[in-house]
């Protein structure tokens, strides 16, 4: 895999970190303490991020790599995974899945199918899990997601919140430095 390869935008990735960052800065707006233990942040990066203007959101969104990650326990992902599914799952259960995390989960399976690594640090897990997410169906996404229910966390750290208004380029630089490495 080659920083090339892994730099093609993708429309899907986009809006999926938008709407992410949309609901941590609406979150963070109504209950930042909430927001803080919601997505594993400061109080005061709470603050920051409902200060925010909507621009601003739309500059930290990425086509490219995931701000976030889940927060998974990667044995039990694996496991569900490869876990058969039984009829009685096919027909009830699923549909109450969350669809935003069935979302992260789909992306991350269609990102895979091409380079399970590109897709490994696009989304913030690891190989294997990214390489079991190609294998699956649907349905076994969406079981995952009900199953795991995985809070989502920042893929850097909220220091580089706290820069955004002094150097934008600088910041969006670090942020997408960190997520790469994590």
């Amino acid at each position: 895999m080659t920083l090339r390869s892994m730099a093609r935008y993708d429309q899907d990735l986009r809006d999926w970190d938008l709407i992410l960052w949309t609901l941590l800065h609406q979150y963070a707006s109504e209950a930042p303490h909430l927001a803080a233990s919601a997505f594993n942040i400061t109080e005061a990066s709470a603050h920051t991020i409902a200060r925010m203007p909507r621009s601003m959101l739309e500059k930290l969104a990425s086509g490219t790599v995931s701000s976030f990650r889940p927060v998974i326990a990667e044995e039990e992902a694996l496991e569900l995974m490869q876990a058969p599914l039984s009829p009685m799952e096919l027909l009830s259960g699923i549909e109450s899945t969350s669809t935003f995390d069935a979302r992260y989960w789909m992306l991350l399976s269609k990102s895979a199918l091409s380079s399970p690594a590109s897709a490994a640090m696009r989304y913030g897990v690891s190989i294997p899990v990214a390489e079991m997410t190609r294998h699956c169906s649907s349905t076994q996404l969406m079981r995952l997601a009900s199953e795991l229910q995985a809070p989502f966390t920042l893929r850097f750290p909220t220091s580089v919140l706290d820069v955004l208004g002094d150097d934008i380029h600088g910041a969006l630089t670090q942020k997408m430095a960190y997520c790469l490495q994590n």
